[in-house]
Protein backbone atom coordinates (compact mmCIF):
# COMPACT_ATOMS: atom_id res chain seq x y z
CA UNK A 1 0.00 0.00 0.00
CA UNK A 2 1.12 3.53 -0.78
CA UNK A 3 2.19 5.09 2.72
CA UNK A 4 3.51 8.19 1.52
CA UNK A 5 3.76 10.64 -2.04
CA UNK A 6 4.72 13.82 -2.69
CA UNK A 7 1.63 14.00 -4.85
CA UNK A 8 -1.92 13.40 -4.03
CA UNK A 9 -2.29 9.53 -5.19
CA UNK A 10 -6.38 10.24 -4.46
CA UNK A 11 -6.28 12.32 -7.98
CA UNK A 12 -6.53 10.20 -11.24
CA UNK A 13 -5.02 12.36 -12.97
CA UNK A 14 -1.83 12.82 -11.24
CA UNK A 15 -1.40 9.40 -12.44
CA UNK A 16 -1.07 10.00 -16.08
CA UNK A 17 2.47 10.33 -15.59
CA UNK A 18 5.81 9.43 -17.15
CA UNK A 19 6.21 6.65 -14.41
CA UNK A 20 3.26 4.82 -16.03
CA UNK A 21 3.98 5.97 -19.84
CA UNK A 22 7.66 5.70 -19.98
CA UNK A 23 8.89 4.02 -17.07
CA UNK A 24 10.87 7.42 -16.74
CA UNK A 25 12.30 6.95 -13.23
CA UNK A 26 13.81 4.86 -10.68
CA UNK A 27 13.02 2.72 -7.64
CA UNK A 28 14.55 1.05 -4.69
CA UNK A 29 13.14 -2.05 -2.86
CA UNK A 30 14.44 -2.53 0.41
CA UNK A 31 14.37 -4.10 3.69
CA UNK A 32 12.66 -2.74 7.14
CA UNK A 33 13.77 -4.31 10.10
CA UNK A 34 12.41 -2.64 13.24
CA UNK A 35 11.97 0.66 11.77
CA UNK A 36 15.12 0.67 10.55
CA UNK A 37 16.94 0.60 6.77
CA UNK A 38 20.33 -1.28 7.95
CA UNK A 39 20.94 -0.81 3.92
CA UNK A 40 19.61 2.91 3.42
CA UNK A 41 23.18 4.77 3.04
CA UNK A 42 23.76 1.90 -0.43
CA UNK A 43 20.12 2.38 -1.87
CA UNK A 44 20.72 6.36 -1.35
CA UNK A 45 23.85 6.08 -3.22
CA UNK A 46 22.55 3.76 -6.18
CA UNK A 47 19.10 5.67 -6.18
CA UNK A 48 21.54 8.97 -6.75
CA UNK A 49 23.13 7.57 -9.17
CA UNK A 50 20.25 6.58 -11.29
CA UNK A 51 18.49 9.64 -11.06
CA UNK A 52 21.92 11.34 -12.24
CA UNK A 53 22.14 8.73 -15.30
CA UNK A 54 18.42 10.20 -16.14
CA UNK A 55 19.30 13.66 -15.08
CA UNK A 56 16.82 13.85 -13.08
CA UNK A 57 16.65 16.43 -9.60
CA UNK A 58 17.55 14.84 -6.42
CA UNK A 59 14.33 14.95 -3.69
CA UNK A 60 15.10 15.49 -0.17
CA UNK A 61 16.26 11.58 0.19
CA UNK A 62 16.86 12.84 4.33
CA UNK A 63 13.17 13.78 4.72
CA UNK A 64 11.73 11.00 2.59
CA UNK A 65 14.04 8.20 4.92
CA UNK A 66 12.47 9.79 7.97
CA UNK A 67 8.98 9.64 6.16
CA UNK A 68 9.54 6.12 5.74
CA UNK A 69 10.61 5.20 9.33
CA UNK A 70 7.72 6.98 10.72
CA UNK A 71 5.14 4.80 8.55
CA UNK A 72 7.35 1.94 9.57
CA UNK A 73 7.04 2.38 13.22
CA UNK A 74 3.30 3.39 13.36
CA UNK A 75 1.85 0.40 11.65
CA UNK A 76 1.13 -2.80 12.82
CA UNK A 77 4.32 -4.11 11.50
CA UNK A 78 7.99 -2.80 11.94
CA UNK A 79 9.34 -5.24 9.60
CA UNK A 80 8.63 -4.71 5.79
CA UNK A 81 9.04 -4.36 2.72
CA UNK A 82 9.71 -0.79 1.37
CA UNK A 83 9.50 0.12 -2.18
CA UNK A 84 11.03 3.99 -3.34
CA UNK A 85 9.42 4.81 -6.44
CA UNK A 86 10.87 8.43 -7.74
CA UNK A 87 10.29 9.61 -11.51
CA UNK A 88 10.20 12.58 -13.40
CA UNK A 89 7.26 15.24 -13.28
CA UNK A 90 4.71 14.87 -16.07
CA UNK A 91 5.29 17.74 -19.23
CA UNK A 92 2.98 16.88 -21.78
CA UNK A 93 3.21 13.68 -24.81
CA UNK A 94 6.40 13.38 -25.71
CA UNK A 95 9.50 11.36 -25.51
CA UNK A 96 11.63 14.02 -25.02
CA UNK A 97 12.26 15.17 -21.21
CA UNK A 98 12.27 19.15 -20.96
CA UNK A 99 12.56 19.08 -17.26
CA UNK A 100 14.16 17.24 -14.23
CA UNK A 101 11.49 17.84 -11.53
CA UNK A 102 10.41 14.44 -9.87
CA UNK A 103 7.71 13.48 -7.84
CA UNK A 104 8.23 10.54 -6.07
CA UNK A 105 5.77 7.60 -3.46
CA UNK A 106 6.84 5.15 -1.16
CA UNK A 107 4.96 1.49 -0.62
CA UNK A 108 5.45 -0.91 2.63
CA UNK A 109 4.47 -4.58 2.27
CA UNK A 110 4.69 -6.97 5.30
CA UNK A 111 7.38 -8.69 5.59
CA UNK A 112 6.56 -12.36 5.25
CA UNK A 113 9.65 -14.89 6.20
CA UNK A 114 10.10 -17.46 3.99
CA UNK A 115 11.25 -21.26 4.79
CA UNK A 116 14.89 -21.60 3.60
CA UNK A 117 14.85 -24.07 0.71
CA UNK A 118 17.80 -26.40 0.63
CA UNK A 119 17.75 -27.32 -2.65
CA UNK A 120 17.36 -23.84 -4.55
CA UNK A 121 17.05 -24.47 -8.20
CA UNK A 122 17.99 -22.21 -11.13
CA UNK A 123 17.12 -22.97 -15.17
CA UNK A 124 18.75 -21.33 -17.84
CA UNK A 125 16.86 -18.36 -19.24
CA UNK A 126 16.25 -18.78 -23.57
CA UNK A 127 15.82 -15.01 -23.64
CA UNK A 128 18.78 -12.61 -23.17
CA UNK A 129 19.09 -9.15 -22.06
CA UNK A 130 20.31 -7.05 -24.42
CA UNK A 131 23.21 -4.41 -24.80
CA UNK A 132 22.69 -0.61 -23.24
CA UNK A 133 25.44 0.27 -21.27
CA UNK A 134 23.70 3.93 -20.77
CA UNK A 135 21.23 1.84 -18.30
CA UNK A 136 23.33 -0.73 -17.13
CA UNK A 137 23.84 -0.81 -13.38
CA UNK A 138 21.07 1.31 -12.53
CA UNK A 139 17.60 0.34 -10.91
CA UNK A 140 15.03 1.78 -13.50
CA UNK A 141 11.65 1.40 -14.37
CA UNK A 142 11.99 0.29 -17.64
CA UNK A 143 11.44 -3.87 -16.55
CA UNK A 144 10.13 -5.43 -19.45
CA UNK A 145 13.26 -7.46 -20.10
CA UNK A 146 12.77 -8.98 -16.67
CA UNK A 147 9.29 -9.74 -17.06
CA UNK A 148 9.20 -11.85 -20.55
CA UNK A 149 12.30 -13.52 -18.80
CA UNK A 150 10.31 -14.23 -15.53
CA UNK A 151 7.41 -15.43 -17.44
CA UNK A 152 9.57 -18.57 -18.37
CA UNK A 153 8.85 -19.55 -15.18
CA UNK A 154 5.29 -20.45 -15.70
CA UNK A 155 6.54 -23.42 -17.53
CA UNK A 156 9.06 -24.78 -15.39
CA UNK A 157 7.29 -25.97 -12.24
CA UNK A 158 10.41 -26.53 -9.53
CA UNK A 159 12.56 -24.07 -10.69
CA UNK A 160 13.12 -21.54 -8.19
CA UNK A 161 14.71 -18.54 -10.70
CA UNK A 162 16.29 -18.24 -13.73
CA UNK A 163 19.94 -17.60 -15.06
CA UNK A 164 19.90 -14.92 -17.44
CA UNK A 165 22.77 -14.72 -19.82
CA UNK A 166 23.77 -12.31 -22.23
CA UNK A 167 23.82 -12.02 -26.00
CA UNK A 168 27.27 -12.79 -25.91
CA UNK A 169 26.40 -15.92 -23.64
CA UNK A 170 28.28 -13.92 -20.49
CA UNK A 171 26.25 -14.40 -16.99
CA UNK A 172 24.68 -10.70 -16.12
CA UNK A 173 22.19 -12.10 -12.93
CA UNK A 174 19.09 -13.95 -12.37
CA UNK A 175 15.26 -12.46 -12.46
CA UNK A 176 15.96 -10.67 -9.96
CA UNK A 177 19.18 -11.40 -7.76
CA UNK A 178 22.93 -10.95 -8.71
CA UNK A 179 24.94 -13.74 -9.04
CA UNK A 180 28.07 -14.62 -6.73
CA UNK A 181 30.32 -18.26 -7.82
CA UNK A 182 32.86 -19.56 -4.76
CA UNK A 183 36.33 -21.17 -6.51
CA UNK A 184 37.96 -22.27 -2.88
CA UNK A 185 38.14 -19.52 -0.52
CA UNK A 186 37.50 -16.51 -3.31
CA UNK A 187 34.38 -14.75 -4.41
CA UNK A 188 33.63 -13.97 -8.15
CA UNK A 189 30.83 -11.96 -9.72
CA UNK A 190 30.07 -10.86 -13.27
CA UNK A 191 30.95 -7.77 -14.71
CA UNK A 192 27.65 -5.66 -15.49
CA UNK A 193 29.34 -2.98 -18.27
CA UNK A 194 26.38 -3.85 -20.52
CA UNK A 195 23.55 -4.32 -19.01
CA UNK A 196 22.38 -5.72 -15.22
CA UNK A 197 21.13 -4.50 -11.99
CA UNK A 198 24.17 -3.53 -9.51
CA UNK A 199 22.61 -5.07 -6.66
CA UNK A 200 22.37 -3.10 -3.14
CA UNK A 201 23.51 -6.59 -1.62
CA UNK A 202 26.37 -7.38 -4.12
CA UNK A 203 27.52 -3.60 -2.92
CA UNK A 204 27.23 -4.51 0.83
CA UNK A 205 29.22 -7.84 0.13
CA UNK A 206 31.96 -6.28 -2.12
CA UNK A 207 32.55 -3.92 1.17
CA UNK A 208 33.06 -6.89 3.90
CA UNK A 209 34.80 -9.18 1.55
CA UNK A 210 37.22 -9.60 -1.02
CA UNK A 211 35.23 -9.79 -4.54
CA UNK A 212 36.77 -10.37 -7.99
CA UNK A 213 34.61 -8.26 -11.33
CA UNK A 214 35.19 -10.38 -14.46
CA UNK A 215 33.21 -11.59 -17.88
CA UNK A 216 32.08 -15.32 -16.87
CA UNK A 217 31.65 -16.90 -20.02
CA UNK A 218 28.70 -19.58 -19.38
CA UNK A 219 30.79 -22.39 -20.00
CA UNK A 220 32.65 -21.37 -17.49
CA UNK A 221 30.09 -22.13 -14.75
CA UNK A 222 30.88 -25.91 -13.92
CA UNK A 223 34.58 -24.55 -13.20
CA UNK A 224 33.42 -23.02 -9.55
CA UNK A 225 32.53 -24.80 -6.36
CA UNK A 226 29.55 -22.84 -5.49
CA UNK A 227 26.98 -20.63 -6.49
CA UNK A 228 25.34 -17.98 -4.53
CA UNK A 229 22.68 -15.42 -5.96
CA UNK A 230 21.66 -13.14 -3.34
CA UNK A 231 19.35 -9.87 -2.94
CA UNK A 232 18.57 -6.85 -0.46
CA UNK A 233 15.37 -8.54 0.90
CA UNK A 234 16.67 -12.24 1.18
CA UNK A 235 20.09 -11.89 1.42
CA UNK A 236 22.25 -14.62 -0.09
CA UNK A 237 21.69 -18.18 -0.74
CA UNK A 238 23.56 -21.54 -2.36
CA UNK A 239 22.27 -22.53 -5.54
CA UNK A 240 21.95 -26.46 -5.46
CA UNK A 241 21.18 -26.95 -9.29
CA UNK A 242 21.46 -24.99 -12.76
CA UNK A 243 19.59 -27.80 -14.68
CA UNK A 244 21.09 -29.00 -17.62
CA UNK A 245 24.50 -27.61 -16.23
CA UNK A 246 26.04 -29.04 -13.44
CA UNK A 247 25.00 -29.52 -9.45
CA UNK A 248 26.76 -27.27 -6.60
CA UNK A 249 27.41 -27.79 -2.73
CA UNK A 250 24.95 -27.10 -0.66
CA UNK A 251 27.53 -25.85 2.29
CA UNK A 252 30.54 -24.06 2.18
CA UNK A 253 32.08 -22.11 4.94
CA UNK A 254 32.38 -18.62 3.01
CA UNK A 255 28.94 -18.80 2.54
CA UNK A 256 28.52 -19.71 5.90
CA UNK A 257 30.50 -16.54 7.00
CA UNK A 258 28.47 -14.06 4.66
CA UNK A 259 25.35 -15.56 6.09
CA UNK A 260 26.62 -15.25 9.73
CA UNK A 261 27.52 -10.91 9.03
CA UNK A 262 24.30 -10.53 7.22
CA UNK A 263 22.28 -11.67 9.83
CA UNK A 264 23.77 -9.63 12.67
CA UNK A 265 22.51 -6.75 10.59
CA UNK A 266 19.39 -8.04 10.59
CA UNK A 267 19.49 -9.36 14.00
CA UNK A 268 18.62 -12.83 12.49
Amino acid sequence: MIVAASFDVNEPENWNNRALQYGDGVFETMRCMGGELPLWSLHKRRLKQGLQRLNLKQPDLNAIYSLIRQQCISRSYSDCVVKLVVFRTFQGRSYQAKINDVEWYVTTNKWEQQTKKLHYVLAVAKARLSKQPALAGIKHLNRLEQVLIANELNQLPGVDDLLVLDQANRIVETTHQNIVLIKGSQLFTPKLKHCGVKGVALKWLKNNFDVNVKAIDFTQVSDFDALMVGNSIRGFRLVAEVIAVDSFVTSHPVHDKITRLWGQMFNQ
